[in-house]
């Protein structure tokens, strides 16, 4: 059963590389580099470079960028944080880009799909680089195929130094707290997201299945996971990859069928000596004062 439904995650996963469906929708949605906003709304700041990245500080702009009028392909740079209050979320199409969040969160996302062979997240899929961005979600996918994570719903690019919040619930092939299929790499990251998910879903305090060219480090997943079959800490099912010096709140989650991660109390969640290899120096912080008392990112501070 396991093998089966890891191949269609692959297959799904896959979707994206082969161009099928998703590509086509990717495309629709994601015009080429250069095309310009309607005369209705103002064109954002920058010009998408590394240089000159677009810049990002009201919903109306994120929404604006969202909705393909801009390269998916491009840098991007979010300038303040955004509390979303115009309706549910459409996410981002498939983006190669830069999405630099500045230490920048955004809150209120709410998304709701029943689309078949969809990723379900803020972001479509990654494909690019994400950084430094927080993300609070109240995400639900009732599709029998599909897959579902905070941040993105397949991951096959970069995200480092980026966080979830909220809710994911997801009834397809996979769950995350902060990416629902990843095949790429996710580094200083955490989620303290809930996750819920039917039983034949695989569910994931970081991750909701990890495979092929994944790798996970320097991570932690505390939110709660509500799944009777295929629950991991940091990710519900692992077919290949690396998962490295990862931890996740065994209180919270509990009992896990796939035990990678090192799982560790609530009070020893919050002490930095328990994180072995991390950096305490530039990237992560502990304080009673910050994130509950678990670790935190210091480019939100």
């Amino acid at each position: 059963m396991k093998k089966n439904m890891l191949s269609a995650v692959l297959l799904l996963s896959g979707l994206i590389l082969l161009g099928t469906p998703a590509q086509a929708f990717a495309q629709r949605h994601n015009p080429s580099a250069g095309e310009q906003t309607s005369g209705s709304e103002a064109k954002l700041k920058g010009d998408g470079t590394e240089r000159s990245p677009y810049l990002i500080s009201t919903e109306r702009e994120l929404r604006q960028a969202g909705r393909g009028q801009y390269s998916g392909g491009a840098y991007y740079q979010l300038k303040k944080d955004i509390s979303l209050s115009e309706g549910a979320w459409e996410p981002i199409p498939t983006f190669s880009g830069v999405f630099d969040g500045n230490g920048c969160k955004i809150s209120n996302i709410r998304i709701n799909s029943s689309k078949d062979n969809d990723y379900v997240g803020f972001f479509y899929s990654n494909t690019g680089t994400v950084k430094e961005l927080g993300a609070d979600v109240n995400i639900n996918s009732t599709a029998a195929h599909s897959s579902a994570g905070g941040l993105a719903g397949y991951n096959s690019g970069s995200i480092t130094q980026c966080y979830s919040t909220g809710a994911v619930s997801s009834s397809g092939y996979c769950a995350g707290g902060l990416v629902g299929a990843n095949t790429g790499s996710i580094s200083n990251c955490y989620s303290l997201a809930d996750v819920r998910a039917s039983d034949n879903t695989f569910a994931g305090g970081l991750a909701g299945a990890a495979s092929e060219r994944s790798d996970i480090s320097f991570c932690y997943a505390a939110g709660r996971i509500k799944a009777k079959n295929n629950k991991g800490g940091i990710a519900g099912y692992v077919y290949s990859g690396r998962i490295k010096d990862c931890y996740y709140n065994k209180n919270e989650i509990g009992s896990v069928t796939n035990n990678e991660g090192t799982g560790l109390s609530s009070n020893d969640m919050k002490k930095k000596e328990n994180f072995r290899n991390w950096d305490f120096f530039r990237i992560w912080g502990v304080s009673r004062r910050n994130n509950g008392g678990y670790p935190y990112l210091q480019s939100f501070v």
